[in-house]
């Protein structure tokens, strides 16, 4: 007797083995689509928060390399990033993914 124990926790009546069949059903569905919903969420936002800052750091990285640390400063500044020697690669916003055109969750 494998399925013993669970004989036990199952209904015996017909009302509550039809509310069972017709709940369980429901709620493992809207926990599995809440998941995957919230999951996809919090990628898509954290990919859109990476993809802001690499903007900004790319745009410190063209100022300093045309007007200078002065003009660098004062972009830094308005942008709410403290801007220290060697603190900005050579790297930043060579390659940043761009949003897809079926998104619409993104806009």
């Amino acid at each position: 007797m494998r399925w013993g124990w669970l004989k036990r926790f199952m209904p015996r009546g017909l009302y509550g083995r039809a509310a069972m069949i017709l709940i369980v059903p429901i709620v493992t569905l809207q926990l599995v689509v809440s998941i995957a919903f919230l999951q996809r969420h919090f990628e898509d936002v954290t990919g859109q928060l990476t993809y802001g800052l690499g903007v900004e750091l790319q745009l410190l990285r063209d100022e300093l390399a045309e007007g200078g640390l002065a003009e660098a400063a004062g972009v830094a500044e308005s942008l709410g990033i403290e801007l220290a020697e060697g603190a900005i690669p050579d790297w930043v916003g060579d390659e940043i993914v761009r949003r897809r055109w079926y998104d619409l969750s993104g806009r």
